[in-house]
């Protein structure tokens, strides 16, 4: 590699092939924002414990360039890249320098019509063997000592796919047990896509595979709210019963100083995530529907063992769904934010048993399609405004501390836990309201029980 780390001192460079283009040496350059382009129309590997390291240059790893669908890239055990000039491996400069580090790209398929020295597609999954399924792996399957990523405020981009026939399991983009995607401060985007016809467990997405409870990073200190977004879904001829966004046994550590978008189609029920976002926290479908994994009919909002909110962290505000989103949402998991509403929207049923929603701003609740039962769990805000469709019910006590409590739009309203706001408290629908001997009150604003139809309004 003597004569491309040579040429690299001038400009940045282009390696393209017909065949693999696998790295069996490291390239570290000097030259100050040289890049490194490896474009091949197959794979493009990384070998163990290598590295691609440049000073502020951009590194692109380009598989699939004949557009055919076949062409993995391997970042395999202990590799590393990194766009900014310093020590290599974790405790080294690489994971703590911020700023001045180039793009990470690894992609595949067609150039980017917006810029054409980078793919605008997906590195594809080939052949239905185990190693060659999976269009991007960070690490290398069967180990726990995974690959870093280093931008350093550069952004650092994954987009993969599975391959199209596999009759096991395959991924878009797997991220091998105790990995690092480590952006700085810049924005780090993960997306992987499901063409599997035929397999029994495809996912787009999945963190921290690999034997072993070691934990996977991923980490920006963007503050921007689209400073980590991770995609996945399936699209295509690929199978909608996917295993979706999925776990191995270890937890992904998400360190984040802005927002964390997840948009996705199917989404493992126990997340495996421990997550430390400061910013605005967005899961949402992509599409129309965000439900659990395989045959699933609902989108459960719960944390696996080991996973949740770092302790002494919530993000700025919570949004699980969307105004297009048509799943069920069932929330398993206590909710809170720092200044912002924690907002649940679908057009399907909403339920929550006994988790806990504290939001600093307001709690927005809409079902604009169905039901609304809140559980048991306590809900405080400064404002509270639940719409749903059909019914309303749940014995959880609703506290609004610095403004109103709102119940509209529902054709039965039945209160078991109390309410109590500052403000006004207004209950309307079309049906019967009861409120089954809990307390109503407000401390300096009107209380308002309407029915527009010929229901009934019970009061004890």
């Amino acid at each position: 590699n003597s004569d491309l780390v040579s040429a690299m001192t001038q400009r940045s460079i282009l390696v393209e092939s017909n065949q693999d283009i696998v790295v069996q040496a490291s390239v570290v350059s000097t030259g100050s924002g040289s890049g490194l382009t490896l474009k091949s129309q197959r794979n493009v590997v990384l070998n163990a414990s290598q590295r691609i390291q440049t000073n502020g240059g951009h590194v692109v790893l380009w598989s699939d360039s004949d557009i055919n669908s076949e062409g993995v890239i391997r970042l395999l055990s202990g590799s590393e890249i990194c766009t900014v000039s310093g020590t290599a491996g974790p405790s080294g400069t690489c994971s703590t320098i911020t700023e001045g580090g180039g793009d990470v790209v690894l992609g595949g398929g067609a150039a980017d019509p917006d810029n054409t020295s980078r793919p605008g597609g997906f590195a594809t999954g080939i052949r239905d063997t185990t190693d060659e399924a999976t269009g991007i792996q960070i690490g290398t399957l069967g180990t726990s000592d995974g690959a870093r990523i280093y931008s350093a405020g550069g952004s650092l981009i994954l987009r993969g796919a599975t391959t199209i026939q596999r009759s096991n399991s395959a991924n878009g983009v797997g991220v091998v047990s105790k990995s690092a995607l480590n952006s700085g401060a810049g924005t780090i985007v993960i997306e992987g896509i499901n063409l599997n016809q035929d397999g029994t467990s495809p996912r787009p997405v999945a963190f921290n595979i690999g034997p072993g409870s070691t934990t996977t990073e991923i980490k920006s200190t963007s503050t921007l709210a689209t400073a980590v977004v991770i995609r996945s879904y399936a699209t295509g001829a690929g199978r909608t019963d996917h295993q979706g966004l999925g776990f191995g046994a270890g937890k992904t550590f998400v360190d984040v100083k802005g927002g964390l978008v997840i948009e996705a189609d199917r989404i493992l029920k126990d997340m495996l995530f421990e997550l430390a976002v400061e910013g605005p926290l967005v899961f949402r479908p992509v599409g129309t529907t965000l439900l659990n994994s395989g045959t699933a009919t609902t989108y459960e909002f719960a944390f696996g063992s080991g996973g949740g909110f770092k302790a002494g962290t919530n993000p700025s505000s919570i949004v699980i769904g969307s105004t297009s989103n048509t799943s069920p949402i069932a929330i398993s998991s206590n909710l809170r934010t720092t200044s912002g509403n924690i907002e649940l929207l679908t057009s399907g049923a909403i339920s929550k048993t006994t988790a806990t929603l504290t939001a600093e701003a307001d709690a927005v609740v809409t079902s604009s399609g169905s039901s609304v039962n809140l559980g048991s769990g306590a809900v405080s805000a400064s404002n509270i405004r639940i719409s749903p469709t059909t019914t309303y019910s749940g014995s959880a006590p609703l506290t609004a501390s610095n403004g109103v409590i709102s119940i509209t739009g529902g054709s039965t309203v039945t209160l078991t836990g109390a309410l109590q706001s500052t403000g006004d408290v207004t209950i309307s629908g079309s049906g019967n309201f009861s409120n089954s001997g809990a307390a109503v009150t407000s401390s300096s604003g009107n209380i308002q029980i309407n029915t527009s139809g010929s229901g009934t309004v019970t009061v004890t």
